[in-house]
């Protein structure tokens, strides 16, 4: 599961997110920041690109211009956040989703860290003793 996270909503456009969402068209959830600086609209699969691309197509078609981060949920509850938990992004105005240049969840993939809080891969027990 996972987020893509929209900057700068106002109160027109976070209730097109919110309808859309209500009516099926977008994830699986959407919510807002209390100062509309930022909206979560949920996805069930980070690793879904087809629903990702759609989803982010929606969020465009109704209006949502700027960058774009996604973020995984296990990245959240690894504890990253800020620029280093964004997993894609999208450029302003556009469906194409890339790798940001550096993640540290992608890094932490690399080196066997566990996404959900269990053993580090291939070892046994708990990773951070």
């Amino acid at each position: 599961m996972g987020k893509w996270m929209p900057k700068g909503i106002n109160r027109p456009l976070w209730e097109r997110i919110s309808g859309a969402t209500i009516e099926g068209y977008l994830g699986i959830g959407s919510k807002v920041l209390k100062n509309f600086t930022l909206a979560c609209v949920y996805t069930r699969d980070y690793r879904d690109l087809d629903d990702l691309v759609r989803v982010l197509g929606v969020l465009r078609e109704l209006g949502v211009v700027g960058w774009v981060d996604y973020k995984r949920d296990c990245d959240t509850g690894r504890g990253l956040y800020g620029r280093g938990a964004v997993y894609w992004q999208s450029p302003p105005g556009s469906v194409r989703i890339e790798a940001p240049r550096w993640s540290a969840g992608r890094e932490m993939d690399q080196e066997g860290f566990p996404l959900n809080g269990g053993a580090r891969v291939g070892q046994r027990g708990n990773w951070w003793r």
